[in-house]
């Protein structure tokens, strides 16, 4: 069998080939909007520290001294 020889038209056929095309970059676009709408905004520090205080003192986790 005979050794492919790769030149250099053929190589730039195969990347032009493997670009995404602006139909490929409109449906990354749209599943990306898809998940960020869907992931939920971290909580703020005040409702924590109120789960805290409601939590029983025996509860808590005491954090280490370093």
């Amino acid at each position: 069998m005979a050794a492919m020889k790769i030149t250099l038209s053929g190589a730039m056929r195969a990347r032009d080939a493997s670009r995404p095309r602006p139909d490929h970059l409109a449906a990354a676009a749209a599943r990306e909007d898809a998940v960020s709408s869907q992931v939920t905004p971290a909580p703020s520090g005040r409702e924590d520290a109120k789960a805290a205080e409601e939590e029983p003192r025996g509860r808590r986790r005491r954090r280490r001294a370093r």
